[in-house]
């Protein structure tokens, strides 16, 4: 075997080393990206959960107080136009005709 032929045996050796460790390389880069792309996807999945659920208590903070606000009124126009109508009425009448009222509106 003359000096050339081991030369280029060396370099053949060494390229198909250096092409399976890039490879190699290549394969473990991938294995990575991808282990990422599931850790963020999961981190992500996290977030948005908890914005959600944030996005949720935030609506209800603000959606309770109206509601009741809303019957707090809806209430008051009721005893309003109750005062009205027994406002001429005898009291006898009137408390009992509020006691039927009463129960009507509130299932008692």
């Amino acid at each position: 075997m003359a000096l050339e032929d081991i030369k280029n045996k060396i370099l053949s050796d060494v390229k198909a080393e250096a092409g399976a460790i890039l490879s190699q390389a290549r394969e473990e880069a991938q294995k990575l990206k991808e282990d990422f792309e599931k850790r963020a996807e999961i981190e992500r999945e996290n977030i948005l959960a908890k914005a959600r659920k944030k996005a949720e208590q935030i609506d209800l903070q603000i959606m309770i107080p109206a509601r009741l606000a809303r019957k707090s009124a809806l209430l008051k126009a009721k005893h309003e136009m109750l005062d009205k109508v027994f406002k001429d009425k005898p009291q006898k009448l009137r408390e009992e005709k509020e006691l039927e009222v009463v129960k009507i509106l509130y299932g008692e």
